[in-house]
């Protein structure tokens, strides 16, 4: 459509401004962390979705080692022909 405005034209919100039941000291500490972003050319938004997906891989990263442990931790309580 013609008169749609590209997305690298679009003017964005971080959505801090409409939190509900952040106090005021809260709020301004985000405004702070947000223009400190922003004065280092990063877009807030993005370094939210990428500090989440961060996680996401640690917590992937995380699980083999938890259910190796879990293993190890039951083993002696099963039956030889359970764990293989």
């Amino acid at each position: 459509m013609a008169d749609e405005v590209p997305l690298c034209r679009q003017g964005k919100t971080t959505g801090v401004w409409h939190v509900p039941r952040v106090s005021l000291a809260e709020a301004r500490q985000r405004r702070t962390e947000t223009r400190a972003l922003l004065r280092e050319g990063i877009d807030p938004s993005w370094h939210k979705h990428n500090q989440k997906e961060a996680a996401k891989r640690d917590t992937k990263a995380m699980f083999p080692q938890v259910a190796e442990d879990w293993l190890e931790a039951c083993r002696p309580t099963w039956a030889k022909e359970t764990y293989r």
